[in-house]
Formats: structure tokens, C-alpha cells, sequence
């Protein structure tokens, strides 16, 4: 028994080959989904007044309580009450609606069609939960082609990974390339993405270890790995979809097969679309900074961050976050009530912690602590207003006096290296202006 499981769960670190696909959960073959939404806050898929699907806004609804977008978490529940199927004109016209019915501002979010692979990548980048369309032929979830949409969690070179919302709980893996085939097959390569950052990284003590032995890595990935393989075959699967290419909730008549971008429903070309998911929100290399409290201490640091003074100079550096103390995102993982400042995450989503301030004392403390701890921070490049600034005059000291102009050096003259008949020539002349002179 023991050998059949060592063997099995080799098996289950296998590579998956082109058109193999495998469920197992948020771990396969050394590798781990980079967005690893609990299980607890999967959403099943509904259907609209219609009786049409909610595919697109459950999985909007997905990414947003990935990313604690508020405005739009509740957004499949809200969907019920009208027509089913989506679109990229119709996330345009009810995400505002839906953060309307909360009274919070229209959230950031781009949409694409055409199926550029580069959007998906920045996308994931920068840790969103990216919403795609999927037409299924997996032989896992679905045995023929499907209209559905679900998300995107994970893509590398070797392994694509995604969350289904008619199967919560569980992630189906396959290549890149099969997954970008079903990408693109059903919807024309639609994908929506939310523009809020991700959760904070695992919270770790600041420590700097030994490398450990290899083989107790390889050790712990294998644990990993048949507890991947025991959730795959323990947990009941609702079947197989049968149907003759089912639609989940996809209007595929209005999505077009042209690459298309559009930011927050205006049309922008693809350099700005890729620019907004690469440069204005991109986290890879900013501090997290995590407040953890109640609604007043979260809205009174947020108000701090947008417009103090004092917090301008360290804004570009940090990625902010809020929470209540029960939310999954920080109650599990070790985040204590109070501001927690971390490195950029690691690639096992972890990050050391700089610092823990239990209670919040103002914007000039955490500004301060912020651009000490940061580790591009340098001290003598801070303004000091009690010194002048050495680009400007200093208007209490009087300007030095320019120096005049130095005269020209005589230049020394040796009369001894006249010869006899120059000494001639100058006598001469000296007599002729004698002579001129008297003559006068």
C-alpha cells in the first residue's frame, strides 16, 4: 500500500503533457497557482431572471473578493435579479450599477478581446485574479466545447491552472497551450480584469536561514503532492457535463474575435492597456503595507495615505491594503489588528515583516518608519527644512565680489641677443624721429 502511494503520487507530479488535464487542488508538479483564493470563498455559478447563466459576473464577483474590490463582491447575487449571459457592453453597463447600489466609486478594471497572451501575463504579474472565457474539451470538467468563463489563476511555461465556477473547490491544470486554445475558442479571447492589487503576501519574521538540504525540500513538495492527489480523488465530482456545447452564461454574438481594449468602458489601444496592468499598478517590487481594524482606523490611515504631506514622499513605494480583523485574507495567516509593513512577496507568496505598529499614531510615525525601512531608502536624499537647498542662493549671505580681471604679465625682453647690425637699424631710427622732432 505504502509503495502504491509513493508511485501515485509521482505520477501526480508528472509534467502534464499537451491535452492531458488534471484537478487536483491549488499545488501540481512543484508548482502553485500565483492567485490561491480560499476554497471557502468559491462561488458556485447561478443564472439570471432569465434563466440564463452568471458565469461572467460570478467570476467577476470571484476576482473581486480576491482583490477586497468591495463594490463588486456580491455581484453574481445582484446579477440574479436581471438577465443572464455577458458581454464586454454589459459588464460595462452593470459594474456601475453595482457599485452604485454600495455607494463606492466605479472600480478600476480594462477588458480585452482577441486573445493576446501578453495581457494575461501582465495581468497575472501583478497578482489579479483574471476572469477568461473557456470552451471546455477537457474530458476533466466538461467532455465537449462549452461557453463559459471562469478564472485565470496561474500560467508559467509549463503549467496553466484555473478556478471554475461550476466547480468550486477544485483547480483544473493542463499546458499553456491548451489552455490558450480554449481561451481563445469560445468568446474570441475575452478576458476582464480588476485593476485593484491582490491580498498582502504570508506574513514572516525577518530571518536569514542556512540554505536548507535539498532533499528536505524535495521532502516537503512531495507531502504536497499526495495531499494534492487525496483531495482530487476524495472529493465527489458532480459529473462530467453531457450536454451539446452548454452555455454557462457567454453571449458569444457580442464578443468580438478582434484584439480590442477597453479601460473601465473607453476604448484604448493595446500599449496603454498593457501599460495600465505593467506600470500604474504594478506591486512586484513595492512594500506592503497592511491596516488591520475596525472601519474608522481603515478609512482614517486611507485618508492619510491619499493626501498627507508627510506620507507623499513614501506613496509610490507601498501597495496598501485594508481589512477587518476577520477577513480571510489576514485572519488565518497571522496578521495581527494594526499596520504591518512587508517586503514584496516571494515566489512562495511569503514576505518577511519590516515592522508591526499595534496601534496607529499618526501619518508622520509611519512615514518615518516606512522610508527606513525600505531598502532603497537613503537617508542624506531626504529634504531638511532647517538647511538651505544647495541648488539656491542662500539670500542671508551677500554674494562674493567678482575679482577684476587679472592684467597681462610683462613678458621679459633680453636686449643682449641684438646683434650689431640690428643695433644699427634701431639707431637709426631713433635718429630720424630725433631729427623729425626738433624740426617741429
Amino acid at each position: 500500500m505504502f509503495r502504491l502511494t509513493i508511485l501515485a503520487a509521482f505520477a501526480a507530479a508528472l509534467p502534464l503533457r499537451a491535452g492531458e488535464f488534471k484537478a487536483a487542488g491549488p499545488e501540481h508538479d512543484r508548482e502553485a497557482v500565483t492567485c490561491h483564493l480560499p476554497e471557502r470563498e468559491h462561488l458556485r455559478n447561478a443564472a439570471g431572471n432569465d434563466g440564463l447563466g452568471l458565469c461572467v459576473f460570478t467570476s467577476i464577483d470571484l476576482a473581486a473578493r480576491w482583490a477586497n474590490e468591495q463594490a463588486l463582491i456580491g455581484f453574481r447575487d445582484f446579477m440574479i435579479r436581471h438577465a443572464g449571459g455577458g458581454y464586454p457592453e454589459k459588464v460595462d453597463q452593470y459594474v456601475p450599477k453595482m457599485a452604485a447600489t454600495k455607494g463606492l466609486p466605479v472600480p478600476g478594471y480594462v477588458q480585452h478581446t482577441g486573445g493576446d497572451p501578453e495581457f494575461l501575463r501582465a495581468a497575472l504579474k501583478t497578482g489579479r485574479y483574471v476572469c477568461v472565457t473557456y470552451d471546455g474539451r477537457d474530458g476533466v470538467f466538461y467532455r465537449g466545447r462549452v461557453a463559459h468563463m471562469v478564472n485565470l489563476v496561474h500560467l508559467s511555461d509549463r503549467l496553466a491552472a484555473i478556478q471554475d465556477n461550476n466547480y468550486p473547490g477544485e483547480w483544473l491544470w493542463m499546458s499553456p497551450a491548451d489552455f490558450l486554445e480554449r481561451w481563445k475558442g469560445t468568446g474570441g479571447g475575452w478576458a476582464v480584469v480588476l485593476l485593484r492589487p491582490g491580498p498582502p503576501p504570508i506574513p514572516v519574521n525577518k530571518q536569514f536561514h542556512v540554505s536548507s538540504s535539498k532533499i528536505q525540500v524535495e521532502t516537503t513538495d512531495l507531502r504536497r503532492g499526495i495531499w494534492n492527489l487525496q483531495l482530487a480523488t476524495a472529493r465527489p465530482r458532480a459529473g462530467i457535463a453531457e450536454d451539446d456545447d452548454p452555455n454557462f452564461g457567454i453571449d458569444r454574438e457580442r464578443i468580438s474575435t478582434a484584439r480590442h481594449y477597453r479601460l473601465n468602458g473607453r476604448d484604448v489601444s493595446r500599449d496603454e492597456a498593457l501599460r495600465v496592468l505593467g506600470a500604474i499598478p504594478d506591486d512586484t517590487d513595492r512594500l506592503r503595507l497592511t491596516v488591520v481594524g475596525d472601519s474608522e482606523l481603515r478609512r482614517r490611515v486611507r485618508a492619510d495615505l491619499d493626501s498627507h504631506p508627510a506620507l507623499a514622499p513614501v506613496r509610490s513605494r507601498v501597495s496598501v491594503q485594508d481589512y477587518a480583523p476577520d477577513h480571510w485574507a489576514v485572519a488565518d495567516v497571522g496578521f495581527a489588528p494594526g499596520v504591518t509593513l512587508q517586503l514584496p512577496p516571494g515566489p512562495d507568496g511569503k514576505a518577511p515583516v519590516l515592522w508591526r505598529m499595534s496601534s496607529y499614531s499618526g501619518p508622520d510615525l509611519v512615514a518615518g518608519a516606512i522610508r527606513k525601512a525600505d531598502p532603497l531608502y537613503k537617508p542624506d536624499r531626504d529634504p531638511d527644512p532647517s538647511k538651505p537647498d544647495p541648488t539656491k542662493p542662500d539670500p542671508a549671505k551677500p554674494e562674493p565680489a567678482k575679482p577684476e580681471p587679472a592684467k597681462p604679465a610683462a613678458i621679459p625682453f633680453d636686449f643682449s641677443d641684438l646683434s650689431p647690425a640690428t643695433w644699427a637699424v634701431v639707431g637709426l631710427i631713433l635718429g630720424l624721429l630725433l631729427k623729425r622732432r626738433d624740426e617741429k
